[in-house]
């Protein structure tokens, strides 16, 4: 195992995490994935963890990166803001600790074959780490 590996997923975890409620509606949330150019979002009460929405859920709903008025094959605008993230957020997700080491991280990913790990602290969303994370340290690390 690298040195790398036994370091703590506190070490390359995104901090500054952009979350959304329940309440939110798929519309918000396709404008955060555009604007932010990420591909998961923790859905959360409060601090709490509820769990995670994906792009790839957003596509299966009919609301992708295009609509009706840019496009003509998904649903309206209309539709997609009435449309909420408690219809469709993937609950219980897995999750990671701060302390929990790189290694295992890519493990669970590789393993799991979803792409974003939240990253929870006595039951608070602290952090995620997706793939993208982990592709980065192993090119950081070669130069």
């Amino acid at each position: 195992m690298s040195a790398i590996s036994k370091q703590p997923v506190s070490t390359i975890m995104t901090t500054d995490v952009v979350a959304v409620t329940e309440a939110a509606s798929l519309y918000d949330c396709r404008r955060l994935f555009l604007k932010h150019d990420f591909h998961h979002l923790p859905v959360v009460d409060g601090t709490s963890l509820i769990g995670v929405l994906s792009s790839s859920d957003l596509v299966a709903a009919g609301v992708s990166k295009t609509f009706p008025e840019d496009d003509g094959e998904q649903v309206s605008s209309l539709e997609a803001e009435a449309m909420t993230v408690a219809d469709y957020v993937h609950r219980d997700p897995v999750t990671i600790a701060p302390d929990d080491s790189i290694g295992l991280a890519a493990s669970m990913l590789a393993a799991a074959g979803f792409h974003a790990l939240p990253v929870v602290s006595e039951g608070a969303l602290i952090g995620i780490v997706t793939t993208a994370d982990l592709l980065q340290l192993l090119f950081d690390d070669d130069e």
